[in-house]
């Protein structure tokens, strides 16, 4: 049977100071980890298995961080460790569900782009095609441009129909070119 950590109080762990990890029980694997006067909090559990060189499946050992100390208090360190050990025993691995949300979030963003954004970037990369930025300002691009995203920026806040928006930034765009062949 593995030897059970001491529980040591808030007032015993800020005396920790030298490297290393120091076991502070309440929790089973939870650590105060000091690393050159850094000091963080560390759950050390076994995930799933794996397989090692010589081919034997094994336990997989995973050291999941849970924050820095002082900033993540004793108290919060092993509430968050026993969330995490309840996780595991429910066959979750709170790393990849860390890893999916971290994604999810990124790709959430992705989507949020607005027409702002994807126009200046879309752009950026057109520039290059043209001799310089005098020419984008000739053909009227830029004008054209922040017309449109101020049109599509009103849409968006009244929540009109994006069809209606794009009549609209037709008909500007055809009354801009009869004032420069006319002008």
């Amino acid at each position: 049977m593995p030897k059970k950590a001491i529980e040591l109080k808030d007032h015993e762990v800020k005396k920790l100071k030298a490297n290393g990890r120091f076991a502070v029980g309440g929790v089973d694997g939870l650590y105060l980890q000091v690393t050159n006067g850094y000091r963080s909090w560390v759950l050390c559990v076994a995930i799933g298995h794996r397989t090692n060189q010589k081919g034997i499946t094994v336990v997989k050992r995973t050291a999941i961080g849970l924050g820095a100390y002082p900033e993540i208090s004793l108290k919060k360190a092993r509430i968050d460790a026993l969330d995490y050990r309840q996780q595991i025993k429910q066959g979750i691995d709170p790393l990849e569900e860390k890893r999916k949300a971290k994604q999810q979030e990124a790709q959430s963003k992705a989507k949020q782009k607005t027409f702002k954004d994807c126009a200046t970037i879309y752009l950026a990369n057109k520039e290059a095609e043209f001799e310089n930025t005098q020419s984008i300002l000739h053909n009227g691009t830029q004008h054209l441009l922040r017309m449109f995203i101020q049109l599509w920026g009103i849409c968006q806040s009244l929540k009109l129909h994006q069809q209606l928006l794009w009549k609209l930034c037709s008909k500007l765009y055809l009354q801009k070119k009869v004032q420069q062949l006319f002008g």
